[in-house]
């Protein structure tokens, strides 16, 4: 692991420091608290600032490290620890159903603990009516892959902060080469926060928004989210391998293969691309821009980048939350965060880790440069999220985005019938928020 000398002082600054945050032991009823994770290489990091925590309360803690797999298949059957993490895209059906512990009593007061800390689109994801569920740990910010070969191989520039969409469609309709095999970018319709999300964004449009009353409604078929469903209809009809073919190799492998030139990645899946045998051929690039004031310089809000995010949070079934909330003061602090940053794995929530996140020695440091300019110099929006009992986003997946990659010269049509079926279950759920409860 490169760094190493600079992740062992942050080990020693975690194990002296770690225990500023909990302060004096307090009268924990606890014998031993159990944390579930899914990345071993943060383990050694968690393990020694856990450890400076026992010694001070006494209560040793059990990481269990497990694959992502069946760490939701245990979620859902109920089998949980005293702490685990907990994805954006799970979050708000574990906070309704009850898995996860309600958390704005403990972080009342002068706790350690301050939301304000944290990059406040992933603190958002965590969130629901108002209520915090987990303590935002990672951000998952989106840049534009690229395989330097292909782009050498046409004599062709590489992406650069100057790209608008319209750039990388015009470039990627020049990388295509639909009989030898090779293709300019891959969006496959579920890629969300890391895929067609943010061109729609870029554009002004949006998935869900607000109208004038407050009520959230549905912008399928806004002006502005049209607009960049109409470009996304001509990369995938131009520019992109078949939904067939998406459905059997998902971007990423196809990416990997050396097969398609251009590819939308969060700033998790980093760390996986960068450890395959092409690595050495790949780069990347800010995500490109809208002009949409059309002044040829991107400007406020024509460049963004969905965020979702990963968090920690104490489930509801926790014996004793006051102990692990204690463990999480030492977990989510700085000392920690910034340790955790250091390995060069996760991008932090954490606002006062972000400089340690990649060694400017590292051969790789412009990638972790690209996704820390979008955390500074992007718009940065939470990624929309189905709420528990909603179908919303099934209904997207599954019908309308399954038949526009396959003919997106229907484009318009299908997101307005999208809309209407958004607009429709969102207008259910307000209504029954607002009927005054049954008399007794």
């Amino acid at each position: 692991m490169k760094w190493r000398k600079w992740t062992a002082l942050l080990l020693a600054a975690v194990m002296l420091l770690g225990l500023a945050a909990c302060g004096e032991a307090q009268n924990f009823t606890a014998e031993k608290l159990s944390v579930w994770i899914w990345d071993k290489e943060q383990l050694e990091v968690l393990q020694s600032a856990a450890d400076s925590w026992t010694e001070k309360t006494h209560i040793p803690v059990e990481f269990t490290v497990k694959d992502r797999e069946s760490y939701w298949v245990d979620v859902d059957k109920g089998v949980l620890p005293d702490i685990l993490w907990v994805d954006s895209a799970h979050a708000p059906a574990y906070a309704e159903n009850g898995t996860l512990l309600q958390l704005d009593s403990l972080l009342e007061g002068g706790r350690t603990i301050r939301l304000k800390d944290y990059n406040a689109q992933t603190a958002h994801l965590f969130q629901l009516e108002g209520h915090t569920y987990a303590i935002p740990k990672d951000s998952l910010l989106t840049a534009l892959w690229y395989n330097k070969a292909l782009f050498d191989s046409l004599s062709l520039s590489y992406p650069d902060e100057t790209w608008t969409w319209e750039t990388l469609y015009e470039t990627a309709k020049k990388l295509t080469n639909r009989h030898n095999g090779y293709y300019g970018i891959a969006i496959a319709p579920d890629d969300l926060g890391d895929g067609w999300y943010n061109l729609v964004y870029s554009y002004g449009g949006s998935i869900l928004t607000t109208d004038e009353n407050g009520n959230e409604i549905s912008g399928w078929a806004s002006e502005e989210t049209l607009a960049g469903m109409e470009l996304m209809g001509r990369i995938i009809a131009d520019c992109m391998p078949s939904q067939p073919t998406l459905a059997e190799l998902d971007a990423t492998q196809l990416f990997a293969s050396g097969r398609v030139a251009m590819v939308l990645q969060n700033s998790e899946q980093r760390t996986e691309l960068l450890g395959l045998t092409g690595a050495v051929n790949w780069s990347c690039a800010l995500l490109p821009y809208c002009d949409r004031d059309g002044s040829g310089d991107c400007g406020t809000g024509e460049r963004v980048s969905v965020v979702e995010g990963n968090g920690w949070a104490i489930s509801a079934r926790c014996a004793d939350s006051a102990a692990a909330f204690s463990l999480l003061e030492t977990l989510c602090g700085k000392d920690t965060q910034t340790a955790l940053a250091a390995l060069g794995g996760a991008q932090s929530a954490y606002t006062g880790a972000q400089e340690a996140w990649g060694s400017p020695d590292s051969p790789d440091f412009a990638v972790y440069d690209t996704y820390r300019t979008t955390l500074s110099d992007s718009t940065l929006i939470p990624v929309p999220q189905q709420l528990p009992g909603e179908t919303w986003l099934d209904h997207a997946l599954d019908t309308t985005l399954y038949t526009l990659w396959n003919d997106p010269g229907r484009m318009e049509t299908l997101l307005r019938q999208q809309q209407s079926y958004t607009d429709a279950e969102l207008l259910g759920r307000q209504q029954t928020e607002e009927e005054p409860a049954a008399e007794g």
